[in-house]
């Protein structure tokens, strides 16, 4: 392709191990990409890609659906509001919870090929300072969770993100203490292969009332995410609770047409490579200390 073709964007959906290679080598002739994420499973890679598309001027967008999802979006400016005017108190803390299993929502299988598999990718699959005993359990984490992180991100793009302490209990069930913009944050992550369960929330309490936000599995066709918004009741005031709805959306067809969009004028998408960056700040900070406590 590169050799023969005249090229505006490509979209690169492959194993993970192999993404960040295939994507630097189209970044690196100029040529827009989209990609799964992650879009590599290091900082340090990562860091190469963004680099590259920065460099070479082209638009690099990364599989982050959640971003274009109307509940998620509805729900990052009700939390601006709510923490700018106050009226709902302070922020007291927030939570994530991930309990992972199959998301694919039965949807038809892939394209079977009798073409022999391609070796895996020459790049890291872990980060020199993780042991390769949880090497394993760190790609998971990348690949799974590091929806979450990103979400996190997206949510408090203007502020500091400081992990405190994480835990792993098994190889796919670990926890995290964070603050983020000043802010206790939990996030508890589970993951159970094969299983159809998928349990997926991010709540923020304030002092009088709270906002939740329960996320459907990605390839839940036109069914959006579900917001709720409560109001405490305090002496004469009536408390309310407000249900958030919105038209059926998938926004994996979105993100797409997203894409599409910001490659004709030359714009960054809201999940774009150099926002992507800063999750793995939070990732290593996570990991290095689980790496210590283990």
């Amino acid at each position: 392709m590169l050799e023969s073709e005249s090229l505006d964007a490509v979209a690169v959906i492959t194993r993970r191990t192999q993404t960040g290679q295939i994507v630097l080598d189209f970044l690196n002739r100029g040529i827009s990409v989209f990609s799964e994420k992650p879009m590599a499973q290091t900082y340090e890679d990562a860091q190469v890609l963004t680099s590259a598309a920065e460099s070479n001027r082209c638009v690099y967008s990364v599989g982050f659906m959640r971003r274009y999802d109307p509940a998620v979006r509805k729900a990052k400016q009700i939390i601006s509001d709510r923490i700018s005017s106050g009226e709902l108190g302070r922020p007291l803390f927030m939570s994530m919870s991930l309990i992972a299993g199959d998301d694919y929502c039965g949807i038809d299988g892939d394209i079977k090929s009798q073409e022999a598999k391609p070796p895996d990718g020459t790049w890291r699959r872990y980060p020199a300072w993780c042991p390769p005993e949880l090497g394993a359990a760190y790609e998971s984490f990348v690949n799974v969770a590091g929806h979450n992180i990103n979400l996190l991100n997206y949510f408090f793009d203007d502020g500091e993100a400081i992990v405190q302490s994480a835990n792993l209990f098994s190889a796919n069930h670990g926890q995290a203490l964070l603050t983020v913009s000043s802010i206790p944050a939990t996030f508890t992550w589970a993951q159970f292969t094969g299983s159809t369960r998928w349990t997926e929330t991010f709540a923020l309490q304030f002092e009088h009332g709270n906002i939740t936000l329960e996320l459907v599995p990605a390839f839940l066709r036109n069914v959006p995410c579900r917001l709720r918004e409560e109001r405490c009741r305090l002496p004469g005031i009536c408390g309310e609770t407000i249900d958030y709805h919105f038209d059926w959306h998938w926004s994996f067809k979105v993100e797409d047409l997203e894409f599409i969009r910001a490659v004709e004028e030359n714009a960054e998408t809201v999940s774009s490579g150099i926002s992507s960056l800063r999750d793995y700040i939070i990732i290593d900070g996570i990991w290095r200390r689980i790496v210590g406590a283990c």
